[in-house]
Order: structure tokens, then C-alpha cells, then sequence
């Protein structure tokens, strides 16, 4: 089960006040306050003197920091597949609220010969959900990752009979990029 903590609060549009303890203003700017009752002078003095327009702590400035701090993780992630040389992927596709098509995408590797399974992120599905588009999607998102399809060693085949299928199959787009693997993959299904 995992618990979540919701980066921001329900009054956050309204002038910071530092001494106001009694609005939910959320978790960012109650650690903004509570780095000001901790004794930090700077914070303090730019949080009560800065234009309002310049006090970078709207809810814009909030998921910009979100997506800044997700890319750093996301590098250090990258970084550590990178080293391992050799990973999986792991993807599936599911339409969210807004009837858009989204890919998960998921890495296997080995840190220190310790498997590891990092997720990392969620692409919207432009070219559509064929087999084929959605095998080029996760291809296209390892290259701008900076992940050699070479290096590939092994897809998750939830939908056997769809991943095997003809030409167009996930696994033939795969396939281009790491032939042996996949020939002892598919030798061994069925």
C-alpha cells in the first residue's frame, strides 16, 4: 500500500504570510514556514519583502519544481542503467481520465548484481496503439534516454499471442535491435 503527500494545499493563491499558521497553505509552504521559524533570515526577508509577482512559490513555479526534481531523479536512474550495460523493459498502455493513450515504461537491471525495477514515466501515446507504434514508442523513449536498443535483453510478453504475431508484432520491431535474444524467445513459447 503506498501513502501519498500532497505537495500542495487548498488556499495557495492568497498573499504568503509566514506568521499565518491558519490556512492549509500544504506541505510546501508549511516547509517554507517552517524554515523561517528555523531561523532562515534570507528566506524570511524574501518571502515578506518580494513583489508578489517574484516570490516564485505560486503553483506554477510548485510543478515546475515537481517535473525538475522527477528529471533529476529520473538522470540518476538513467545513469545507473547506463552502468549495468544490459536491461529489460517493461511497458504497458492504458487510456487516463482524459481518454488519452498512455505508456508506462519501466527499466530491469542489475545494480551491484542486485535487481533493480525503476519506473520511469508515463509517454503519451501520439502514433497510436498498434503494436508497432507502441514498440517504436518505448524504442524512440530508450534513444532519447540515451539507452542503446542493443543493450535490450528482454520484454515482458504479457499478451504472448499479440507480441508474437506477424510482422507487426512488438517483438519484430524488437527483434531489429537484439535478433539471438529474440529468437530464444520466441523458440520458447507456445
Amino acid at each position: 500500500m503506498w501513502a501519498t503527500l500532497a505537495f500542495r494545499g487548498h488556499a495557495e493563491d492568497g498573499p504568503f504570510d509566514v506568521t499565518d499558521n491558519s490556512i492549509n497553505r500544504g506541505n510546501f509552504q508549511s516547509l517554507l514556514r517552517f524554515r523561517v521559524d528555523a531561523g532562515d533570515v534570507v528566506l524570511k526577508k524574501h518571502l515578506e519583502t518580494a513583489d508578489r509577482n517574484a516570490i516564485y512559490i505560486s503553483k506554477e513555479i510548485q510543478n515546475q519544481m515537481i517535473v525538475i526534481c522527477g528529471d533529476v531523479i529520473r538522470n540518476k536512474i538513467l545513469q545507473k542503467i547506463r552502468e549495468a550495460k544490459f536491461f529489460s523493459i517493461i511497458a504497458d498502455e492504458a487510456t487516463d481520465s482524459a481518454n488519452d493513450e498512455q505508456l508506462s515504461i519501466s527499466i530491469r537491471f542489475l545494480d551491484n548484481n542486485v535487481p533493480q525495477e525503476k519506473f520511469l514515466g508515463f509517454h503519451e501515446s501520439l502514433s497510436g496503439v498498434s503494436r508497432e507504434a507502441i514498440a517504436n514508442n518505448i524504442i524512440t523513449q530508450l534513444v532519447n534516454w540515451q539507452l542503446d536498443p542493443h543493450l535490450l535483453r528482454g520484454q515482458p510478453l504479457m499478451e504472448q499471442e499479440q507480441w508474437l504475431e506477424g510482422q507487426e508484432g512488438h517483438l519484430h520491431a524488437f527483434c531489429q535491435y537484439t535478433p539471438r535474444h529474440c529468437t530464444h524467445i520466441v523458440q520458447h513459447t507456445g
